[in-house]
């Protein structure tokens, strides 16, 4: 399924995601990043999209949808392939009929908008096709979020407890292992005055996370003359795709 969306829709989508994370204060240790009470299937990135998370702001909306901080705004600097996303600008959102739903998180997005393709096929039977004829699967590292510095800040990320054993792939985050929690979590401190660039690729190797760039292949299927992020003019809707990104594997 995918669904016809603007750029500033887009901004809300990552907006309502990034209510998986705490709001981080000043010189308050222990501070968990992610929220217990967040829905991890929730937590939606786009494929082809960058953009920067401010957790010094809270949660603007609750994992139900509704508002909770009105004038916060923790999205900002959102830029595909590193064009900046003007407000106005047109996508293509590949998804699922599930985040069409008419309650939830995403529904104040996706209630009666205007559906570019919708041939009934469904999700997985696109991703075994798609896997039988690439066989070799390599997901681009190419987008990604980050958060945004903040002097005095810290939090406390829990993941497997294997993934202690990986910590040294993401030195450039500077965590600091705590050993596991009385739960039986991989327990890591990260360190909020360092500018974390692409902090989605760098937690994927700590608890993996996989997608396929779905997009493609819709593009592909609902017309053959449509072109990528490298042939279209700003007037022109430009395909991307949601990944489901796994964050932690607590899952509560």
């Amino acid at each position: 399924m995918a669904l016809k969306l603007s750029g500033r829709d887009l901004a809300q989508w990552l907006e309502r995601s990034a209510s998986a994370f705490r709001q981080i204060l000043p010189d308050r240790p222990d501070q968990l990043l992610i929220d217990p009470d967040f829905p991890s299937y929730n937590f939606d990135a786009i494929d082809g999209l960058g953009w920067e998370i401010d957790l010094a702001q809270p949660a603007r909306h609750k994992a139900n949808g509704t508002l909770a901080a009105p004038d916060a705004r923790r999205i900002s600097d959102i830029r595909h392939y590193g064009r900046k996303v003007a407000p106005d600008d047109s996508f293509i959102l590949v998804t699922n009929s599930y985040r069409q739903s008419e309650t939830g998180l995403f529904a104040g997005l996706t209630t009666g908008r205007e559906v570019a393709l919708d041939d009934g096929t469904r999700a997985r039977d696109v991703l075994r096709r798609y896997v039988t004829h690439c066989r070799r699967v390599e997901p681009p590292a190419a987008s990604g979020f980050r958060f945004r510095p903040a002097q005095g800040r810290s939090a406390i990320f829990e993941t497997a407890p294997d993934a202690g054993r990986d910590l040294s792939a993401i030195a450039g985050f500077r965590p600091e292992d705590l050993g596991l929690s009385p739960e039986g979590f991989c327990a890591s401190a990260f360190i909020f005055k360092h500018h974390f660039i692409h902090i989605a690729q760098g937690l994927a190797s700590v608890a993996p996370a996989f997608y396929l760039p779905l997009e493609r292949l819709a593009r592909a299927s609902a017309s053959p003359t449509r072109s990528g992020p490298e042939g279209s003019s700003r007037n022109d809707p430009v395909w991307v795709a949601v990944q489901p990104l796994t964050l932690s594997t607590t899952n509560r």
